[in-house]
């Protein structure tokens, strides 16, 4: 199998060559924050002598939602054949991108005593364990935090179910529970609202 690499790209971009002759490769992506464009395009032009095809993403100025975007929607194209290499970023950029990784089932690779080393991957998915009310919930989210009284009104949903599928249960995990909300209490209730993981997961980028 070829796969297809997908690298963020920071101050250590000469890891990007390790692990090339354990996993060949059709195609390289590199995903470029605005700090490291330049950086990227050097990197593109150095990579040229390989004639394989290399791409550069602008990560833009949201660097975690792109970067899962990014890595979602190449998944998509590509299926099993891809793999990210986290070794060729900078700290933030290579953590975003073996989370992104990690929640998307994509093989991931660091880089220690100058050898490739791989991360074990879990395959799953939130889309799997999450019921249809939670879902409805999250989509009653999307447009800003709520109230529990007008997420009742918005999902229809009695106020003990709305509680119970945010707040989980002893067998039950709740939204809370799995990262996907953030509550605040106060003075006018509880109010709820959508985390960032839980904005990525509404999106389609988990």
């Amino acid at each position: 199998m070829k796969y297809t690499l997908v690298a963020p790209v920071g101050e250590d971009a000469e890891n990007i060559y390790v692990g090339m002759t354990e996993f060949p490769l059709k195609k390289i992506i590199l995903l470029a924050s605005n700090e490291n464009r330049a950086r990227a395009t050097r990197l593109q032009d150095d990579l040229r002598v390989l004639k394989i095809p290399v791409e550069v993403l602008d990560m833009g100025k949201d660097i975690v939602e792109e970067t899962f975007r990014a890595i979602n929607e190449i998944k998509g194209r590509e299926g099993e054949g891809v793999i990210v290499n986290v070794a060729a970023g900078d700290k933030v950029s290579a953590c975003v991108a073996l989370s992104a990784a990690f929640v998307n089932g994509v093989k991931a690779l660091g880089v220690k005593d100058g050898k490739p080393m791989l991360f074990p991957v879990l395959k799953f998915s939130y889309y799997n364990i999450i019921s249809e009310r939670k879902l409805a919930i999250l989509e009653a989210l999307r447009g800003g935090e709520c109230s529990l009284a007008a997420l009742t009104e918005k999902v229809k949903l009695s106020p003990p179910l709305i509680s119970y599928h945010i707040r989980g249960s002893a067998k039950t995990e709740g939204l809370l529970g799995l990262g996907l909300v953030e509550a605040e209490s106060g003075k006018g209730g509880t109010r709820v609202r959508l985390s960032p993981l839980g904005q990525l997961l509404i999106k389609g980028y988990v």
